[in-house]
C-alpha cells in the first residue's frame, strides 16, 4: 500500500520529498538565512516573475529588430537587449535567493572563449570597436546564464517554448505584409529591397531578406519537427497554419539560401519515408499483398512530376520571365555580385587568419583586419561594416587562432550534440522533444550563418539560451530519475521540470 501512494506522488511532489537534490531552510546559518530573506520575491505566482517573464518573451519577438525599435549611441542597441538586461536583474536575483548557480550546458567552455576574446583585444586594429563587440559577447554570455537560473525549474519552461515558436508566426504575418502591401497600394513599412517594381523581397524588421531567412529559418524547422512528432501541445490546426505562414513567408523572401536548406529539411524528412513505404510495398508485392492507398495516389505521381519538372527548370524560367530570382548566383547567365561578394568576404576572412594564425584579432577586429588587407583603416563604426567577413566559423577562426578557438568549438559539441542525447533519453516526452527540435533548428542555424552575417546576432544566442533552460530543467529530470527509478512509472520526467520549486 505504501509504494502505491508512493507511485501517486506527482513528479514535482517527489522532487519537493528529495532532501538530497535541495537544502531545506533549516540547514542555513543564521547569516545565511539572513541571505534569504527576499528583496524582490521572484517565486513562480509572484508579479515579478510574471514581469521578467513578459520581458523576456517580448526580447524574444523583437529579437530580429534591426530596422524598429533600435538607437544608435556609436554602435545599434535595440529594445530586445535592453529588456533582456532586466531580466538579468531577475536571473541574479534568483541567484541571490536560492544561493546556487546552475551552470548551462557548454557555459565554461563559453566563458573560457570569452576571456580569449579579451586577451586578443589589443591586436585589433580598431580598438573602439574590438571593445564594442567584446561587451556584447559579454553580455550575451551572462544572459544566457541569467536565464536559465530564472527559469530553472520554475514552472514557466513550457509556455515559454510555445511562445518562442509562436513569435516566429508573427513576425512571417509582418513578412507576408511587406509583400502584399506594394502590390495593392498599401505602405510598405520598412522594405528594404525590391525584385521588380512593387514586387517586395521580405526582410521583416531585418537589414535584408538574407538576415529575416536565417532568424526565420530557425523557427521553421523548430516547428516542423514538433509537428512531426505531434508533440502536446502543438498538435492543433493552429500551429500548422503557423507553419504554412511561416513557409510561404520564407519563399517569398527569395533568399536562395533559405531555399537550399528548406530543400535539403524536406528531403531528409520525406525520403526515409518514400523509401520506407517503397521497400514496405515490394514486401507486400513479393507475397501477393500489394495494395495502394490514397496518399501513395498523391505521391507518386507528384514524384514523376518532380522528375520531369527539374531538367526543363532553366526553360521554364526563361518562357515565364523569372530569371531575375537567379540574379546575383550566376546561373543561366545572370549577374554573380552575391556569390562572388560573398567568396571574397569569405577568402579575406581566411587570409586575416592565415597571416595570424596563432594570435587572434578579438571579434571586433576581423573587418578592420580585412580592410587593412585593400589597404584602408577605417575610423567608424559603419566604415568597417563595409568589411565585414563572412562565415562564422572563419570569423571565429581569425578572432581566436588555432588555441583561442578549442574552447568554442568544446561549446559548440555540448550545446549541439549532448542536448540531442538527452533529448533523446526524454524523446516520449514534450520536454525531450523540444530539446530535439531546437538543436535541429541550431544545426541549420549554424550553416546558414556560414553564409551571412556574424555571430553577435541576438537571436542566435536567444536560441542558444533556450536549449540551456530546457537542457537544464530535462537535467534535473534526469538527476531525479535516477536517485528516485522507482518513483518514475507513472508520470513523465518533464512534469519535474512544470512544478515549482518550493
Amino acid at each position: 500500500m505504501a509504494t502505491n501512494k508512493l507511485q501517486l506522488l506527482s513528479a514535482g511532489e517527489i522532487a519537493q520529498k528529495m532532501p538530497i537534490l535541495r537544502k531545506t531552510r533549516d540547514r542555513y546559518t543564521g547569516a545565511e538565512k539572513a541571505l534569504l530573506v527576499p528583496v524582490i520575491p521572484v517565486g513562480p505566482r509572484s508579479i515579478s516573475m510574471q514581469i521578467f517573464h513578459f520581458l523576456f518573451c517580448f526580447s524574444l519577438l523583437t529579437s530580429s529588430f534591426d530596422l524598429a525599435l533600435v538607437v544608435n549611441v556609436g554602435g545599434t542597441v535595440r529594445a530586445s537587449q535592453v529588456a533582456l538586461l532586466v531580466v538579468c536583474f531577475g536571473g541574479m536575483i534568483v541567484m541571490q535567493q536560492k544561493l546556487r548557480f546552475i551552470s548551462p550546458i557548454g557555459f565554461p567552455a563559453l566563458v573560457v572563449w570569452g576571456i580569449v576574446q579579451t586577451l586578443f583585444l589589443p591586436f585589433s586594429s580598431f580598438l573602439i570597436k574590438g571593445v564594442t563587440y567584446n561587451i556584447w559577447l559579454w553580455y550575451n554570455i551572462v544572459a544566457l546564464a541569467c536565464v536559465v537560473q530564472l527559469y530553472y525549474r520554475s514552472g514557466y519552461t513550457y509556455s515559454l517554448v510555445r511562445f518562442y515558436v509562436g513569435s516566429f508566426g508573427a513576425i512571417a504575418v509582418f513578412g507576408l505584409y511587406q509583400f502584399v502591401a506594394p502590390l495593392t497600394g498599401l505602405p510598405a513599412f520598412l522594405v528594404t529591397q525590391f525584385w521588380l517594381p512593387h514586387l517586395a523581397r521580405i526582410n521583416g524588421f531585418s537589414y535584408e531578406p538574407s538576415y529575416f531567412a536565417t532568424y526565420m529559418l530557425l523557427g521553421w524547422v523548430t516547428l516542423l519537427h514538433l509537428l512531426i512528432a505531434r508533440v502536446e501541445g502543438f498538435s492543433s490546426s493552429t500551429w500548422k497554419v503557423i507553419f504554412a505562414i511561416e513557409t510561404i513567408a520564407l519563399v517569398l523572401s527569395s533568399s536562395r539560401t533559405a531555399w537550399l536548406f528548406m530543400s535539403l529539411e524536406a528531403a531528409l524528412r520525406i525520403i526515409p519515408v518514400v523509401s520506407s513505404a517503397l521497400l514496405l510495398q515490394l514486401k507486400r508485392l513479393s507475397v501477393g499483398k500489394w495494395r495502394v492507398n490514397r496518399w501513395q495516389l498523391l505521391v507518386f505521381p507528384l514524384g514523376i512530376l518532380m522528375f520531369m519538372v527539374i531538367p526543363r527548370i532553366d526553360m521554364i524560367l526563361r518562357d515565364y520571365n523569372l530569371l531575375f530570382l537567379l540574379s546575383g548566383t550566376g546561373l543561366q547567365g545572370t549577374t554573380a555580385h552575391s556569390v562572388d561578394d560573398r567568396a571574397g568576404a569569405f577568402s579575406d576572412t581566411l587570409q586575416v587568419f592565415r597571416e595570424n594564425p596563432f594570435i587572434g584579432r578579438s571579434l571586433g577586429g576581423v573587418s578592420p583586419s580585412i580592410a587593412a588587407l585593400h589597404g584602408f583603416h577605417p575610423q567608424t563604426m559603419e566604415e568597417s561594416k563595409e568589411y565585414e567577413g563572412l562565415s562564422v566559423f572563419a570569423e571565429v577562426l581569425a578572432s581566436s587562432g588555432l588555441i583561442g578557438i578549442i574552447p568554442f568549438l568544446i561549446f559548440l559539441y555540448q550545446t549541439t550534440v549532448f542536448p540531442r542525447k538527452l533529448g533523446k533519453l526524454f524523446r516520449k516526452d514534450a520536454f525531450g522533444q523540444m530539446l530535439l527540435a531546437l538543436c535541429r533548428a541550431m544545426t541549420y542555424g549554424w550553416l546558414i550563418l556560414q553564409l551571412n552575417q556574424n555571430i553577435l546576432r541576438p537571436y542566435v544566442w536567444l536560441h542558444l539560451t533556450i536549449i540551456c533552460v530546457v537542457a537544464a530543467n530535462l537535467e534535473f529530470a534526469k538527476r531525479s530519475m535516477q536517485m528516485q527509478p522507482m518513483l518514475w512509472n507513472v508520470k513523465p520526467a518533464c512534469d519535474m521540470t512544470l512544478s515549482p520549486e518550493s
